[in-house]
């Protein structure tokens, strides 16, 4: 569909009957924990040939009954410190637990409600977030790629990312249960999910002692499975009120761009647009957050970025920014890569002098799991040093000796291992031999 009114849509009405293997294999798919509120999954995993009959009896009722058990609708916040020793509330992150018997109905819930999005084509196709198959790397490879055509043709490229305030957590409940009746969800399964997001309750335990309980009247529930599925399609009919601004999103990250010849026309385009943004927002009671808000304006041509562009929503200006940290990597206004390369390396580097301190303590299983870990948090600088950067650049050598690195230590753990459980190391060896740069 994707954000457009389609005559005939696929009917939800109901969440089907779920086996016991089904529920068996959530339980299995769990994330071990210890601290879960009020019972851990590490728990329910260990007990699960006895636990399974009994779950799968709750989910079916409360399809069944269109009800989601008020017990399943707790929250517990932790805080934990961003700064050490601090007692400062701002300088505290919220984690939320939800009760574990609720992870598993929800489990049960998301495979149909995914199916039925996704057989329908709801979500629009500049929407890449929690959805299967469609990562950031992708959409920011599509996304360099156009602005680099763009760029080719001596346009200019006016960028805006908009930072929505607290939007998981601020949606109102009465305009996504209408959302989703207008996807084609209705009956019983439209009346759990109201259930579902209605009367639910948290409590802050903090250092073991429990708060006082209080009602949560917005929002989708945080550290949740639904949540975001339900977020996307709450925010899924923003693009129909941009006439010829582009949109970008992953999940609540949003960019809408614009690129053309005359700098003063871009300017007013995108000002008017974005006013209607922000209405659309306020409609759906949502808020930006105008100081974390900035545009850039991308040209590889110096004297087109120094143009001066003003963009304002409404009556309030956002600023202007050379670079600017989009889904984890630095883009800057003369659209090169060197500022997250050379970030990236530096950060790569002292990884890599860590491994090499206590390469003789090292297992090759040790090695396997932190070049993994590394390779994916982008750290290894394998396909932006290679197939982006100019190799006479510094940032290309930084770089490239920083991967040679990562080879000599590699052949060193090899050696050492030469000889010990050879069929075994074979196979971990050529797994390690994936993150080289040839």
């Amino acid at each position: 569909m994707g954000g457009n009114i389609r005559e005939m849509l696929t009917l939800l009405t109901s969440f089907g009957v779920v086996e016991e293997c089904r529920v068996e294999g959530i339980i299995g798919k769990l994330k071990n924990s210890v601290g879960d509120f009020p019972v851990c999954s590490t728990v329910i995993k260990a007990h699960k040939e006895h636990l399974t009959t009994v779950i799968t009896e709750i989910v079916n009722k409360s399809f069944k009954e269109g009800i989601m058990p008020k017990a399943l609708k707790k929250a517990v916040i932790s805080p934990i410190p961003k700064v050490k020793n601090t007692i400062k509330v701002e300088e505290m992150r919220p984690i939320n637990s939800l009760p574990v018997v609720e992870k598993i109905v929800e489990g049960a819930v998301i495979k149909e409600l995914v199916g039925h999005i996704e057989n329908n084509n709801i979500l629009i196709e500049e929407q890449r977030g929690f959805r299967k198959g469609r990562g950031t790397e992708d959409m920011l490879q599509m996304l360099f790629k156009e602005w680099r055509e763009e760029d080719k043709k001596d346009k200019v490229i006016v960028g805006v990312f908009l930072d929505l305030k607290r939007a998981f957590e601020t949606i109102d409940r009465a305009i996504l249960v209408r959302k989703l009746e207008n996807i084609g969800i209705n009956g019983k399964a439209l009346e759990w999910l109201k259930n579902y997001l209605s009367d639910r309750k948290q409590v802050v335990n903090c250092d073991d002692k429990l708060s006082d309980e209080i009602c949560v009247e917005l929002g989708v529930p945080q550290g949740s499975r639904l949540g975001p599925i339900l977020f996307l399609v709450y925010i899924n009919d923003l693009k129909g009120v941009l006439d010829e601004c582009k949109l970008r999103m992953f999940a609540d990250d949003t960019l809408i761009y614009l690129a053309g010849y005359d700098t003063e026309e871009l300017q007013g385009k995108l000002s008017a647009e974005l006013t209607r943004v922000d209405e659309w927002l306020k409609v759906n009671k949502l808020k930006l957050n105008i100081s974390k808000s900035k545009y850039v304006v991308f040209s590889s041509n110096e004297a087109k970025r120094a143009m001066e562009v003003l963009i304002k929503i409404g009556e309030e200006k956002i600023e202007r920014v050379k670079m600017y940290k989009y889904l984890g990597v630095l883009v800057t206004d003369d659209l090169k890569w060197d500022k997250q390369v050379e970030k990236v390396s530096n950060e790569y580097r002292k990884r890599v002098s860590l491994l090499w301190r206590v390469k003789n303590t090292l297992t090759i299983e040790d090695i396997i799991k932190v070049m993994k870990y590394v390779d994916n948090l982008n750290y290894h600088p394998n396909h932006l040093a290679v197939k982006l950067l100019d190799t006479s650049t510094n940032t290309y050598r930084l770089a490239r000796r920083n991967v040679m690195d990562l080879q000599s230590l590699i052949s060193y753990m090899e050696n050492r291992y030469r000889g010990k459980n050879r069929r075994g190391e074979s196979r971990l060896l050529q797994d390690i031999k994936q993150l080289n740069v040839e």
